[in-house]
């Protein structure tokens, strides 16, 4: 069994029927075997690398990413929206680039974001936790996907490298790679994995760092299970509904 030994205060379910819609963030205590259950029944577990295994630009790295895509933009002689002004988020932009109808923007702002992305994968760390958590499915029999919507597959691929864990991955799905006018919807990659991995919903659990993780989740009919670290982004993710949520992935990892 993957989860043995639970902390009484970084594990809970959501309700199905919440009888208070104006804080998502409050849920009634679980019986940690739920997620023992959850997580003994489906054999592939669809990992997401945002979060749940590393956090590329944390601190300041993003805002510095952000000006060199917004110089990117501004020498392309294109203006960027005025809600942009408050954004510090780098995969924003290439969500707006992908969408334009620039024929040289998407690949140049996805290019800018590998190379910014395979920078911080040099010195970037694994998310607390994960690595044991990768050597306990391999233990127990269960295959492991890593997918993002958001880091390409040669940063994700590069991290994994450096830790010696590429061997506990089976797949690994990045960023797709747009041309103009091409953006994916978010919800898709995760239902197009799993035809990818010929694998039926119901053996199939995603372990998502985001909103959209856990949409793409309900989009492709699977259970989810939402990771979340601090106070803003458990109430976030209560908005999508994960089947449960967790607040750090050692949780997911049995102890002795």
């Amino acid at each position: 069994m993957i989860a043995l030994a639970l902390a009484h205060d970084t594990l809970e379910a959501v309700d199905e029927h919440p009888t208070d819609d104006s804080d998502q963030s409050q849920w009634p205590d679980t019986d940690p075997k739920q997620l023992d259950v959850l997580l003994s029944e489906p054999r592939r577990i669809l990992l997401s690398f945002d979060g749940p295994v590393c956090d590329l630009f944390p601190g300041r790295s993003a805002p510095t990413v952000v000006d060199d895509l917004r110089l990117l933009v501004t020498n392309l002689g294109m203006t960027l929206p005025n809600a942009f002004d408050r954004v510090t988020d780098p995969h924003e932009y290439f969500r707006w680039a992908a969408s334009s109808r620039h024929p040289d923007l998407p690949h140049l702002v996805d290019q800018m974001l590998t190379a910014a992305e395979l920078r911080a994968a040099v010195t970037a760390e694994p998310t607390p936790g994960v690595i044991d958590f990768l050597h306990a499915c391999q233990t127990s029999g269960r295959t492991v996907a890593i997918i993002s919507t958001r880091t390409s597959g040669e940063a994700v691929k590069s991290l994994l490298a450096r830790f010696g864990l590429t061997r506990l991955v089976s797949d690994i799905a990045g960023r797709h790679h747009p041309t103009a006018g091409s953006s994916e919807p978010v919800k898709t990659p995760v239902w197009r994995l799993l035809r990818t991995l010929n694998t039926e919903a119901t053996h199939a659990v995603l372990i998502g760092g985001s909103d959209t993780d856990i949409r793409a989740a309900h989009f492709a009919g699977i259970r989810s299970i939402g990771y979340a670290p601090n106070p803003d982004k458990k109430k976030l993710l209560a908005g999508a509904r994960p089947t449960m949520i967790v607040a750090a992935m050692e949780v997911l990892t049995g102890r002795p």
